[in-house]
């Protein structure tokens, strides 16, 4: 009788520990596993959906009394037949130093009133940061909002690999 009940209880047991196993399995299989980021330098041509982008570099354009302003310079190009919405480079973009990202930019040149690129048009444009002067620093990454390389992301996710495209930016001096 007690060999019995060892019996059941352990086959319950095995039951239970295949089921919590079959359902982590089908829980997980649809999450990225591998991550896939590339990395640019300045200067070097950065390919998107429909635009192309190049790091001119980073400068330190003001310092207050508590923080440091920094000023990304980027030039643009529009590389297909339709008008593209840059505007997400403006709030979406974001800057990466010392473990700290700072998502959301402070502004960007007063003369940059039209966020619409006309086909095949190239404009040089600036995204400013507000870094406070205890983490200043001269080395900074800039991810770009993944809206504007969502197809390549997509085909990326297909190998269950999530996807990101960062440019390595130094303090020009």
């Amino acid at each position: 009788m007690r060999n019995k009940r060892i019996v059941i209880v352990s086959f319950i047991l095995i039951i239970i520990a295949i089921f919590i196993g079959y359902r982590y399995y089908k829980i997980n299989d649809g999450i990225v596993k591998e991550y896939d980021v590339k990395g640019y330098s300045t200067g070097e041509v950065i390919k998107l959906d429909d635009i192309e982008i190049t790091a001119k570099g980073i400068s330190s354009e003001s310092e207050g009394d508590s923080e440091i302003i920094y000023t990304i310079d980027l030039t643009v190009e529009n590389t297909s037949n339709k008008e593209v919405d840059i505007k997400p480079f403006y709030y979406k973009s974001k800057l990466v130093t010392n473990n700290i990202i700072l998502d959301v930019p402070v502004g960007r040149n007063k003369e940059q009133k039209e966020d619409l690129l006309k086909q095949k048009e190239e404009r040089d444009i600036q995204i400013k940061y507000s870094i406070p002067k205890a983490y200043k620093n001269e080395y900074f990454e800039l991810y770009f909002p993944k809206e504007m390389y969502s197809k390549e992301i997509e085909e990326v996710f297909k190998e269950m690999k999530m996807h990101e495209k960062y440019v390595a930016l130094s303090l020009k001096k």
